[in-house]
């Protein structure tokens, strides 16, 4: 943690001019990965899951240095705020049972910290860097099928589906999370206080998503990229 909070020391000395605070909504899509082993079950593929992302962002620019032949600056955003993200995954089976496949889509508020470098032009800035995440799961929906052993017709067996929300357990689910994570945006100026940006980011978690309730227990990570629009606005601090 130390080696993470020794660059913005180090920005904050050194800086130059005005700090600023600037509030803005973003939303977009994620794409989730469970992260884990199941070489126990050949007849199962697991495949990434799509969600949504909502986030209102927080940020603290700091200016340090300018270049006034380029008319660039370059600086330190420091940027938190809350996040609603859906981490989904699909179980799929390979075998002659491929209709029976199951989407999970488990839904977490996050609030991340990051340190991001950024240059700066008059009309744009472009900001890259990373930082740590807390988040909580907060539900989740089952989506898919499963043998009917009742039903003789062809093609046999059936199938019944089912679409329930996910009942948690509290012996088996760690509902917190927390990892490292990386971001970029790319901000376009509006108004002399306004602007719109792109922004990526990818979330690695480094907690399991269970907790320890059996022996020789396999890990479930969620790796999570998000790609969102978003307006924001100076606050007059």
């Amino acid at each position: 943690m130390r080696y993470f909070l020794l660059p913005i020391f180090i920005c904050l000395i050194a800086s130059e001019g005005r700090a600023q605070w600037d509030i803005g909504l973003e939303g977009g899509a994620a794409l989730n990965t469970l992260q884990t082993n199941i070489a126990n079950r050949p007849q199962q593929q697991l495949r990434p899951g799509f969600g949504l992302c909502i986030q209102v962002p927080l940020s603290y620019t700091i200016p340090f240095a300018k270049d006034k032949g380029a008319g660039a600056n370059f600086g330190l955003s420091l940027q938190t705020g809350f996040m609603f993200l859906q981490k989904g995954y699909m179980l799929d089976r390979t075998d002659t049972l491929q209709s029976l496949n199951q989407q999970n889509r488990n839904s977490y508020v996050q609030m991340p910290l990051y340190a991001l470098f950024v240059f700066n032009r008059k009309s744009f800035s472009f900001q890259l860097g990373g930082g740590i995440y807390i988040g909580y799961w907060v539900g989740g929906h089952v989506k898919g099928g499963m043998p009917n052993i009742f039903n003789t017709a062809l093609p046999y067996p059936g199938t019944y589906s089912y679409s329930e929300p996910y009942v948690f357990d509290d012996r088996r689910d760690d509902r917190w999370e927390d990892g490292w994570a990386l971001k970029t945006r790319f901000v376009a100026k509006l108004q002399r206080s306004t602007a719109v940006f792109l922004a990526a980011q990818f979330f690695q978690s480094i907690t399991d998503q269970q907790k320890v309730y059996m022996q020789q227990q396999i890990p479930r990570y969620n790796g999570t990229w998000t790609a969102s629009v978003g307006i924001q606005k100076e606050l007059p601090w």
